[in-house]
């Protein structure tokens, strides 16, 4: 049997996983995770490629004096 309290709750939980899923879309850009994981990777690759530009010295063990 449903009642009143029933419906409230079900109307409360929607609206809970509505606002939980725009928060979600606000940090990541997007509800879908393949879409993020997608994004991140490519990110990842840009910021090696910066990095990687040119080839550093070895500093010895404890330094220069």
């Amino acid at each position: 049997m449903s009642t009143n309290l029933d419906y409230k709750m079900h109307k409360n939980m929607d609206q809970l996983i509505q606002t939980n899923s725009s928060n979600l879309n606000a940090c990541m850009g997007s509800t879908d995770p393949n879409k993020v994981v997608e994004k991140i990777r490519k990110e990842i690759s840009t910021q090696k490629e910066a990095t990687n530009g040119e080839a550093r010295g070895r500093v010895p063990p404890g330094g220069f004096w």
